[in-house]
């Protein structure tokens, strides 16, 4: 057991683990990784143990790390439209998804946002169940809350859960 831990690589029948390149970093950042299929396990169970309690748990978790994020955005020097493009250009790079701003309208915080192979709603995809991203939902609004310093409704439309090609949000 001992040299699993100090081998480069751990070897199971062929599948080769590499485990040098603990902690895993993203963009000098300490993270991990969930599967799609696991993420969806956990969002299916916390909406069916709790209901709408489970979308409002999501949401608020949402919503409090994209304040955390603009914050850590800020310090670094960026501030207004570049923060926001850089939060969302963030998104790829972590594997959440292919933000594009349909439209965006900085004097009155008001546009829209499509997403393209949101990890939230991959797992229920042509489901027709509605709108799944109350996580991601929760993030854009915290979001655009700290960088602007309005408060914003954001609104799923559009969602790859119910069948539509992408998740499109709505926000103002």
């Amino acid at each position: 057991m001992g040299a699993f831990y100090w081998d480069s690589h751990a070897k199971f029948n062929s599948l080769l683990i590499d485990v040098m390149r603990f902690p895993l970093l993203v963009m000098g950042l300490r993270s991990f990784i969930f599967k799609v299929d696991t993420w969806g396990s956990i969002a299916a169970h916390l909406l069916q143990r709790f209901g709408t309690g489970g979308a409002v748990i999501l949401y608020e978790m949402g919503l409090r790390a994209g304040e955390a994020r603009v914050k850590e955005v800020v310090a670094e020097g960026f501030s207004g439209s570049l923060a926001f493009d850089v939060i969302l250009a963030e998104r790829i790079g972590l594997g959440w998804g292919i933000p594009k701003l349909v439209e965006f309208n900085e004097e009155n915080v008001q546009g829209s946002l499509s997403v393209q192979e949101l990890f939230e709603c991959l797992p229920f995809k042509g489901t027709g169940n509605g709108s799944r991203s109350h996580l991601f939902r929760g993030y854009l609004a915290g979001v655009i809350q700290q960088l602007f310093n309005k408060k914003v409704k954001v609104e799923e439309v559009e969602c790859i859960a119910r069948g539509d090609q992408a998740c499109l949000f709505k926000f103002g």
